[in-house]
């Protein structure tokens, strides 16, 4: 299917660089980032725990997995 996506002006350099480094085109990327995206639960990291509390000793865990570092870098 067909897809038009605007670009601003600073993700396409971005874009164009991973993908070389990547050894795939811009649009192959494109595609894979957008069904990685796709298949991601936006709220994941708020409802990370089954009691809807994050303990102290979790945070770092819990911001590691989700792609945040950790609370003390």
């Amino acid at each position: 299917m067909p897809l038009t996506v605007e670009n601003h002006e600073p993700t396409l350099p971005r874009l164009e660089g991973r993908a070389e480094r990547e050894r795939v085109g811009v649009v192959t990327l494109a595609s894979r980032l957008l069904d990685e995206a796709a298949g991601r639960d936006p709220y994941e990291f708020i409802g990370s725990t089954t009691s809807g509390e994050l303990l102290a000793d979790d945070i770092d865990g819990a911001l590691e997995r989700h792609g945040f570092g950790t609370a003390r870098s």
